[in-house]
């Protein structure tokens, strides 16, 4: 990515700076964000890790853990944008943890434990992979949908966050979103030729008073 002030030298404005790194990167920045690159109060490189949606199967099974399980937060006091991941599951945190080092091209972290519970967890810095993982998932399919491989890690992510097995011996999702449900479920049907799925559901959930 051309830095913001490098962009600003041949005299682009900041809209056109916008779509200079929109057209290369599929990302629209908001003209605050470009303002701070300008004037040197941030950069995407002390911030983050530099990011670019290449459809691998690491950034498929980054956006099938975030589909469930993972979790994105912002600290604008310091420019802080994270992606992160907690759960019991240590091999699942791990998973995720090289995942992601694979998506930023950067070492994989330390993981930190939860000293009031027995989470695990690992988190990661990169402006531009939070800002895609916002985005909605019809923007991520072509990416999901590249090869078997990538379809595969999304649903691999996904269960691995949701995924339990149950009674009978079958693994089973469960999540709030039905068109997210019925996506994976497609996938498997489609791109993995499995056939032995049971339907996607609706289950009513009454809390007590």
């Amino acid at each position: 990515m051309q830095r913001g002030p490098a962009l600003r030298e041949k005299s682009y404005t900041p809209n056109q700076i916008i779509e200079t790194i929109k057209n290369g990167h599929s990302l629209r920045l908001p003209k605050s964000t470009i303002s701070y690159w300008v004037r040197g109060i941030s950069s995407p490189f002390r911030v983050g890790r530099l990011f670019t949606p290449n459809p691998t199967p690491e950034l498929a099974y980054v956006i099938g853990v975030k589909c469930g399980d993972g979790f994105l937060s912002v600290r604008l006091d310091r420019y802080q944008y994270r992606v992160r991941l907690k759960a019991v599951d240590v091999e699942f945190v791990e998973a995720f943890n090289q995942a992601v080092a694979k998506v930023l091209g950067c070492p994989p972290h330390r993981l930190g434990k939860e000293t009031s519970s027995r989470e695990t967890y690992v988190e990661f810095g990169s402006y531009l992979l939070h800002k895609f993982l916002l985005q909605k998932l019809d923007d991520h399919k072509v990416l999901i949908e590249h090869d078997r491989k990538c379809s595969a890690a999304l649903v691999r992510g996904f269960f691995d966050s949701e995924g339990f097995v149950d009674v009978s011996e079958s693994l089973t999702a469960t999540n709030c979103d039905l068109s997210l449900l019925h996506y994976v479920q497609e996938i498997l049907k489609g791109f993995l030729a499995l056939r032995r799925l049971v339907p996607v559901r609706q289950e009513e959930r009454l809390d007590s008073e």
